[in-house]
């Protein structure tokens, strides 16, 4: 005789439980499509005027904004998060889901364009809506940074600039200045295409072979430096248009003494700015360091700007 089956009151909480937990991934995943797809159309409508600022076709994949935000994830301690050039903010959402409640970060982004989408699309993200009161945002160029933040570090810093679009000039400065913006045992994260500039040096002119190999020379001294006292890894992405990159300089805890900057009480004025011409969350433990000297993180409270709920300090103007 077969049994009969007859649903008790667990049963069914269950199985409600397990439908809205359907229905809820649905609506995630449909919202993020959504957000995939405006973004796509937006990366690509801003692309042609200025591709010297983005250096790639699309924004980055959920897969690439993992690997680049792995100091954040392996974090025990609060840190001070600083991300160079966000881009319509792929990357800004990873660190933002793997922020804890005492972390802070900074964002830097020259595109103001880039800036004003991100800001627009973060005011509508839960895990921003949490962290709000400890981001804050700069218009600028990375080499600007010192003297807008003053004696600030950061722990982590994840750059998405170009370097391949760069001068090799540029390029020796911007690495300089995140060494100089980072705290001791602190890692700088930067994404690099996978085989991109092989690929220039191949099919150039001789003035753009000659300023890649200058690119590679600089990004070369900087990984020989760096594996002196720390470590360079490098984890590749190939679900990403195109397959990138994602390398981390670690550095060691005893740094050179870094120089002062200017302090950051008002809003500064940055002059006109060309590229031409100027230029443990997942169960992994490692040692926290702090911003300061003394154990204590440091943090410069940003404005509010234009009564929007987003804090923003945005300097100068920027062409």
């Amino acid at each position: 005789m077969r049994r009969l089956f007859l649903p008790t009151f667990k049963n069914i909480l269950q199985g409600r439980a397990k439908q809205k937990i359907q229905i809820d991934d649905a609506n995630s995943q449909k919202y993020s499509n959504a957000t995939m797809k405006s973004e796509y159309l937006s990366f690509l409508k801003e692309l042609p005027s200025s591709f010297h600022e983005i250096g790639a076709a699309l924004p980055s994949s959920p897969f690439l904004g993992r690997e680049m935000v792995k100091a954040v994830r392996e974090a025990n301690g609060p840190i001070n998060i600083l991300e160079v050039g966000p881009g319509t903010g792929p990357i800004t959402r990873q660190i933002l889901r793997h922020m804890d409640s005492d972390d802070h970060l900074t964002v830097c982004e020259i595109n103001q364009k880039f800036l004003n989408l991100l800001r627009e699309r973060l005011s509508r993200n839960s895990d921003f809506l949490k962290n709000q009161d400890r981001v804050q945002f700069l218009r600028a160029p990375v080499q600007q940074l010192p003297n807008l933040i003053g004696e600030e570090r950061f722990d982590v810093i994840v750059s998405s600039l170009p370097f391949s679009n760069f001068s090799a000039d540029i390029v020796e400065e911007i690495t300089r200045v995140l060494e100089a913006l980072l705290a001791p045992g602190g890692s700088i994260t930067v994404l690099e295409y996978l085989g991109l500039r092989k690929l220039g040096l191949a099919f150039s002119s001789p003035e753009r072979r000659d300023r890649l190999q200058g690119v590679e020379k600089v990004l070369q001294q900087w990984r020989e430096r760096v594996r002196e006292s720390g470590r360079v890894k490098t984890r590749v992405t190939f679900l990403n248009v195109p397959p990138a990159l994602a390398i981390q300089f670690r550095y060691s805890s005893e740094l050179p003494e870094k120089r002062h900057f200017a302090g950051r009480g008002e809003e500064l004025e940055i002059p006109g700015y060309s590229l031409a011409r100027s230029t443990s969350r997942d169960g992994i433990s490692k040692n926290g360091n702090s911003s300061n000297g003394n154990g204590t993180r440091t943090h410069s409270e940003s404005s509010v700007s234009g009564g929007s709920s987003l804090r923003s300090r945005e300097f100068g103007k920027v062409r």
